[in-house]
């Protein structure tokens, strides 16, 4: 197996290092393994904001601590966006994470319809101590069957989808049932991934995590859902959608049928 190099500058590095608390002679605690999941087409602050918030947080605390972007290949993969990623691990090679978070996509029907990754993520989430989606990464978990009968969140667009895959589907921010842990749309897996440092390393390491990124969110605009959209725009979301949505009901329709 393969450690992410680590893609921060060492400003931040000595930030963190220089925190009151930090302790840089301290034996490693416990080992964790933690497999961010990428395919083509996903949405990269899916990835990168839960990825800053592990990591600032992975520095303080005092375990060992490794970060791999698991793939079904080593091929590079490419976000919605154009960004290039290189995984460090396919998904063979990680076949038990402690943690294993799953970003979403505005495709969604694309990882749901790999069965190699519904195979993996089913199996991975069999031993993990957290199994983590955020955004439409949800319905992800649902066509791996993880969601039946439990309390789940994604991106508001598409939370009937949640239903279908057996899901009771909640409006909040991030939600938790269980080990479960899923989030509402793109940004709000920074939230999510804050509740997750602070169940994996306490109230110290995620306030001392959330001050070094400077996590308090004041958007200038309050459009951040589809009920805050006027009709007009909101009906050519929607629209655009369609399509996709219809994908993902084929998706969700022959897992059932399976």
């Amino acid at each position: 197996m393969h450690e992410t190099v680590d893609p921060y500058p060492t400003e931040l590095a000595h930030a963190v290092d220089t925190l009151p608390g930090r302790n840089r002679q301290k034996a490693p605690q416990n080992r964790v393994v933690i497999a961010f999941l990428l395919y083509d087409g996903l949405t990269g602050l899916d990835l990168h904001g839960p990825w800053e918030a592990i990591s600032v947080a992975a520095r303080m605390s005092g375990d060992d601590v490794t970060r791999h972007l698991v793939a079904a290949t080593r091929d590079h993969v490419t976000t919605d966006a154009g960004m290039r990623l290189q995984p460090t691990a396919t998904l063979a090679d990680v076949p038990a994470p402690d943690v294993l978070i799953v970003p979403g996509t505005g495709t969604p029907h694309v990882p749901m319809s790999d069965r190699r990754i519904t195979d993996w993520v089913r199996t991975a989430d069999r031993t993990s101590t957290y199994t983590v989606s955020v955004c439409t990464g949800a319905l992800v978990l649902g066509m791996a069957g993880l969601l039946r009968g439990r309390r789940a969140a994604t991106h508001w667009a598409f939370r009937d989808y949640l239903r279908w895959a057996g899901a009771s589907a909640m409006e909040d921010r991030w939600v938790q049932d269980g080990k479960l842990l899923t989030s509402a749309g793109i940004s709000a897996g920074i939230d999510l991934a804050l509740v997750l440092v602070d169940k994996l390393w306490g109230r110290d390491v995620v306030a001392r995590t959330q001050a070094v990124m400077q996590y308090e969110p004041q958007p200038p605009f309050d459009f951040g859902s589809g009920d805050k959209l006027p009709p007009e725009l909101l009906h050519r979301m929607q629209q655009g959608q369609a399509h996709e949505q219809q994908l993902i009901r084929t998706a969700l329709t022959s897992a059932h049928a399976d």
